[in-house]
């Protein structure tokens, strides 16, 4: 299994990213592997981990080749290492990174700070972080 850690700050960044998909027009979005289903996942994963980030020090993505796609692990707590830990899908781990990467590529580097509050190269490094869940 493939698994990445990101620090509070990038997790808190990615919650950034994923917000702003949602101020897309669907119409308006490129299409790629990803479809309005994986979206939602997305959202909802991130709204769930930004709640339980605050106690931990990090998140672990872990890619399970056993879940299906559209399916995400239970939230988890790391005693030993105090990290949130989640397991997504294949599919979820490629369509979040392309979903992810849209307003970056949409957006000035302006309009991404106002919109975020962060700026477009914190933005990228984190994505960047959470795209080595694809690669193998």
């Amino acid at each position: 299994m493939t698994s990445t850690s990101l620090d509070r700050d990038s997790l808190k960044a990615l919650f950034q990213a994923a917000h702003q998909v949602l101020e897309l027009p669907e119409g308006q979005l490129p299409e790629g592997t990803w479809t309005p289903e994986d979206r939602s996942l997305m959202i909802s994963t991130m709204r769930r981990l930004r709640k339980r980030i605050d106690h931990a020090t990090a998140v672990k993505f872990t890619v399970d080749q056993k879940l299906e796609p559209l399916e995400v692990s239970e939230i988890a707590q790391s005693d030993s290492t105090n990290e949130v830990e989640v397991s997504i899908s294949p599919r979820s781990a490629t369509a979040w990174t392309q979903l992810l990467n849209l307003p970056v590529s949409r957006m000035s580097p302006r309009e991404l700070h106002l919109r975020t509050g962060y700026e477009m190269e914190e933005l990228r490094a984190a994505i960047h972080k959470f795209s080595r869940l694809r690669d193998d």
